[in-house]
């Protein structure tokens, strides 16, 4: 099924999005060895991989991919902002932009 695996709305419709998606993201170790020698992360209560063990890969240069910016997931991104060719039909005057577009 097509989207099937991707949690990205169901994180945002129970509100842990903040929680969840915020942080450093670990990519693949570029070599074999490493690979196979990483910490397992653990899952925490929203089924989420726990990174904290890798902490200490941070300083490996060259041998594990690592984002360079953490993301980050700002509570303005739990709505899509509404198109304003919507806006602009819509003459309903309670009908507004949602928050922080």
């Amino acid at each position: 099924m097509a989207g099937e695996g991707l949690r990205v709305f169901d994180i945002r419709r129970w509100n842990i999005a903040e929680k969840v998606m915020n942080g450093i993201l670990f990519g693949k170790a570029m070599n074999k060895a490493i690979y196979y020698s990483l910490p397992k992360p653990a899952l925490d209560e929203n089924s989420s991989p726990d990174y904290t063990s890798f902490t200490s890969l941070l300083s490996v240069v060259g041998n594990f991919k690592i984002m360079d910016n953490p993301r980050v997931f700002k509570s303005h991104n739990l709505l899509w902002p509404i198109p304003q060719a919507e806006l602009d039909v819509n003459k309903n005057p309670g009908f507004k932009q949602n928050p922080g577009y």
